[in-house]
């Protein structure tokens, strides 16, 4: 099937996925991960400043895993300030209140 999206509006898509995928590499990076931790899960909402860094972090979903959850929380910690320089207006809006899901 052949295209019907146009030059102009290719500017404006949305950078955000690939913001998400390369934010959480950054911040799995830094995570440790412990053996009883796989197969687990969590949610991390975070709220960002204007400079990238965390202003609100919070649990908001947990497969009862303590160790991973604080893990992800100390990675967050760790990796901020993110880079949302790259980010148009909106789509900084948009990562500013967001939620990461770790699964290892």
């Amino acid at each position: 099937m052949i295209s019907t999206v146009k030059p102009s509006e290719l500017i404006n898509e949305s950078k955000v996925p690939s913001w998400v995928v390369k934010t959480t590499e950054l911040i799995e990076s830094n995570m440790y991960v412990c053996d009883v931790c796989i197969g687990h899960k969590v949610q991390v909402h975070i709220n960002l400043n204007d400079s990238g860094e965390v202003t609100f972090m919070k649990v908001v979903r947990s497969s009862g895993n303590i160790e991973l959850a604080d893990s992800a929380l100390h990675a967050i910690t760790k990796t901020q300030p993110f880079n949302i320089s790259m980010l148009n207006g909106e789509d900084k809006e948009i990562v500013k209140n967001i939620i990461f899901t770790f699964v290892p």
